[in-house]
């Protein structure tokens, strides 16, 4: 339990950033409730219930956060956005962080009295990841990614849901080739980190700067590697992928859950499936799991249980290197400790590229399971197994479909023999 001030409500607004910052948040939700100010901090991606603030303050205290992200406190009745000011927070707690706040007008209380909920999201400008070995790939996918990182040209996709490591994945690679020979520049929305060496440029929707209209200007300023923040229409996907096929390394990301559900939502947006079997390289998925404390995590015994979770059988397999956090106080009782990356990588080879052009997401997906590609299961189960993490932890974070063991495939369903060259 942490006792926050409640005589000014700056300085009690000061104490919850201070603590959040020692907890490593990444957010901070400010919800009013019947009984109070309920302050939860998500960490390593998990909402953690920390304080009630008195009701009395409770309106207050929304009032002076907005107040010091200049938001107007006359009106209750819509939602508002903001950054906390400089001036308020001082150099010390700002250095290196950015602080934007949402405010939502909801109902609370027994008597349906329409309140604010406000949500902090403190954004570090600076990657936590320094090298693309800290993101968590296992090695043959390391390797696959590292080899996409060498080429002339190509497109690479990113893909997983807001919140899997996308932005940090990316950035950690573009500074692993970000050397003065080579143009890099960046079309994000909004520009999270600060890269030294590389330009970046930020969409304005409302000055009709949109992605398309970005990615058309910065073709223009000579580019040889291109990172843009998300494929969102036709235009821009058909711009991308006509980049990369003239001598333009493009990366870029896709809201799709896993890497094989790329290739038709690319489809669904327009292009020739030629120019797109053409055009990619490979195709990441990820989400980030919660790594054991190494403070307090000891060897663990794998129930019946956690070997059918992961669609495992116990006969073969030694469980030694099994771990799972009791928690301490590093770890704030939560038995982990920081959070990794599992990847999925599709790698396009000549068979999934002549699949693409003139074949079925049946014949893909078989293909896929006949070369044990790099699925979140293998990944997944690696991480189990060397004790970087639990089968809870997998289980929470992947949908449980992703885990079951490939189903044994049919000859009539197998994927076409490849193309044979001259």
């Amino acid at each position: 339990m942490v006792n926050f001030s409640a005589k000014d409500q700056t300085g009690t607004i000061k104490q919850i950033l201070y603590h959040a910052l020692e907890r490593r948040a990444s957010d901070i939700h400010l919800e009013p409730t019947s009984k109070g100010l309920k302050v939860r901090f998500r960490t390593d991606g998990i909402l953690d219930h920390i304080e009630t603030l008195p009701l009395d303050i409770s309106r207050k205290l929304i009032v002076a956060l907005k107040v010091m992200c200049n938001m107007d406190i006359s009106e209750s009745r819509v939602p508002q956005d903001g950054r906390i000011g400089e001036q308020y927070l001082g150099g010390n707690l700002i250095k290196g962080l950015d602080l934007r706040v949402s405010t939502l007008p909801c109902v609370s209380g027994t008597k349906g009295d329409v309140s604010e909920k406000a949500v902090l999201r403190l954004l570090r400008q600076q990657n936590s990841f320094q090298t693309i070995k800290d993101l968590g790939f296992t090695p043959k996918a390391e390797k696959l990614f590292r080899g996409y990182l060498e080429q002339p040209q190509g497109l690479v996709i990113l893909t997983g849901p807001t919140g899997s490591g996308k932005t940090s994945t990316l950035y950690t690679s573009l500074m692993s080739i970000a050397t003065e020979q080579v143009n890099i520049i960046t079309v994000e929305d909004p520009v999270e980190y600060l890269l030294p060496g590389i330009t970046q440029t930020q969409v304005n929707e409302a000055a009709g700067m949109t992605f398309a209209k970005s990615l058309k200007a910065i073709l223009r300023q000579d580019p040889d590697i291109i990172m843009l923040g998300e494929i969102r229409d036709a235009e821009t996907v058909e711009t991308a992928i006509r980049a990369a096929l003239t001598g333009h390394l493009v990366f870029t990301t896709l809201h799709t859950n896993n890497a094989i559900g790329a290739i038709p939502r690319l489809k669904d947006l327009g292009p020739d499936p030629a120019l797109i079997s053409d055009a990619l390289l490979g195709v990441v998925a990820q989400r980030l799991v919660r790594r054991n404390c190494p403070h307090c995590s000891e060897p663990y015994q794998p129930t019946q249980t956690d070997w059918q979770r992961l669609g495992l059988r116990v006969q073969g397999r030694s469980p030694s290197k099994w771990r799972k956090g009791k928690g301490c106080m590093q770890c704030y009782g939560s038995g982990y400790l920081g959070r990794e990356a599992v990847v999925e990588l599709l790698h396009v080879d000549d068979t999934t590229r002549q699949i693409i052009y003139e074949g079925s997401m049946t014949q893909l997906r078989n293909y896929l399971q006949q070369i044990e590609f790099e699925s979140f299961r293998r990944a997944a189960i690696t991480k189990v197994c060397t004790g970087i993490t639990t089968v809870e932890e997998i289980c929470r974070v992947l949908p449980h479909s992703v885990l079951a063991s490939p189903r044994v495939l049919h000859k009539k369903e197998a994927a076409p023999t490849p193309l044979k060259t001259a």
